[in-house]
C-alpha cells in the first residue's frame, strides 16, 4: 500500500524528534538485532523505516528499488555517452566533464540509495517485542538433556 507524503512527513517528524544520540543507539541495536534502550525511538524508528521502505505510488519508479535501477541506469547512459562524445571528436573533454560528473553523482545517489535501504531493512526485520524466544550462541548439544529425555547410548 503505498504511502502519502503526509505519512512520511509525520513519520520524518516523530523520528527527527528522537535526540540524535538515541537514534544512534537504536541504529546500533539493530545491527546486533536487538531493540534497543529506549522502546520508543526503537518504535519511531521502526516506523520511519516502514514508510519509507513501503512504495510511494503504482508505478515501478516509485518503489525504492525502481529508483535505484533507474539512478543505475542514468549514470550508465551518461557514463557512455560521455566516452561517445569524447572519443568520436564531437565534444573536446574541457565541455564534455560536466556529464561524466553527473554520471557519477548518480552513481552516489545509487550507492547512498542502497546503503539507506539495507540500513532501513535492518530496523524493520528487528523483532519489535523483545520477549521472544531466547537465543544461546551455544550449540543445542552443549546444553543439559531435557528432564524425561532418552539418550540413544
Amino acid at each position: 500500500m503505498p504511502t502519502t507524503p503526509a505519512e512520511r512527513r509525520a513519520a520524518g517528524a516523530a523520528w527527527r524528534a528522537v535526540p540524535y544520540r538515541a537514534r544512534r543507539q537504536v541504529l546500533a541495536a539493530t545491527r546486533r538485532g536487538q531493540t534497543g534502550p529506549d522502546p520508543a525511538a526503537f518504535a519511531a524508528g521502526r516506523e520511519y523505516a516502514d514508510t519509507w521502505l513501503r512504495p510511494r505510488g503504482p508505478h515501478w519508479w516509485q518503489h525504492i528499488t525502481g529508483r535505484l535501477w533507474l539512478r543505475l541506469a542514468l549514470a550508465a547512459v551518461l557514463g557512455v555517452e560521455t566516452l561517445w562524445l569524447v572519443t568520436s571528436g564531437r565534444l573536446p573533454w574541457s565541455r564534455a566533464w560536466p556529464l561524466a560528473a553527473l554520471a557519477y553523482l548518480f552513481l552516489l545517489l545509487a550507492a547512498l540509495s542502497y546503503s539507506v535501504r539495507r540500513t532501513l531493512r535492518r530496523v524493520v526485520s528487528v523483532p519489535a517485542d523483545p520477549s521472544g524466544p531466547a537465543v544461546s550462541a551455544a550449540p543445542p548439544s552443549s546444553g543439559p538433556p531435557e528432564p524425561g529425555a532418552s539418550s540413544s547410548r
